[in-house]
């Protein structure tokens, strides 16, 4: 009689048991998801920061070689990467009395 009362009590706790394992299990798989997904769109917004700044840097470098083969071709110019048109800005360095330090300004071309 004792060992039928004692079979009852347990047959209640495996149900329990399986349940809040699963609780566990889901919200682990919640906390990782979370973080995976955010670790996600912030590696895709680097990604397409530098996307961005590519053609940026590849207009610069236009005009840096420019410079490179002709040093008295000063002033702004205008350059064409990656589909967009950007205006390259040098000027002098307000500091500097040699005249020897340039500085260079990127922008979109409206």
């Amino acid at each position: 009689m004792i060992s039928n009362l004692l079979r009852r009590d347990r047959r209640g706790s495996s149900l329990t048991v399986v349940l809040l394992f699963l609780t566990v299990l889901f919200s682990m798989w919640a906390a990782v998801h979370r973080g995976t997904t955010s670790l996600i769109l912030a590696q895709t917004a680097i990604v397409k920061h530098d996307d961005c700044d590519a053609s940026l840097m590849n207009a610069l470098a236009q005009r840096l070689w420019d410079l490179e083969t002709d040093p008295s071709n000063k002033g702004d110019k205008s350059y064409s990467a990656g589909g967009k048109s950007y205006v390259v800005t040098m000027r002098p360095v307000p500091a500097d009395s040699t005249g020897k330090q340039w500085t260079l300004h990127v922008s979109p071309a409206d």
